[in-house]
């Protein structure tokens, strides 16, 4: 990365969808400065708490395993942005 430019930034955004038919608002679970964000998944627990995991390259090359616990609520947008937690 050249001296005095910004680091990119990587911003990982969700949707919910019914099967293609419609979809929600996306949401960003990470706004992070990286150059990419790679291989998403995302499931949910017997509780009904959604949680998705990333893997994400840094500005200085590091590799990080990213996740974030969030719930329906929070994606569809009928709650703050409180409601997704990352680890």
């Amino acid at each position: 990365m050249e001296a005095g430019r910004p680091a990119p930034v990587a911003r990982f955004a969700l949707t919910l969808s019914d099967y293609g038919k419609t979809w929600s608002r996306p949401r960003t679970l990470a706004n992070t400065p990286g150059f990419q964000s790679a291989y998403p998944t995302a499931t949910q627990t017997a509780d009904g708490v959604l949680i998705a995991i990333w893997f994400q390259i840094l500005p200085d090359k590091a590799r990080e395993l990213r996740i974030a616990r969030f719930n329906r609520e929070w994606l569809l947008g009928a709650s703050n942005d409180r409601g997704a937690k990352k680890d």
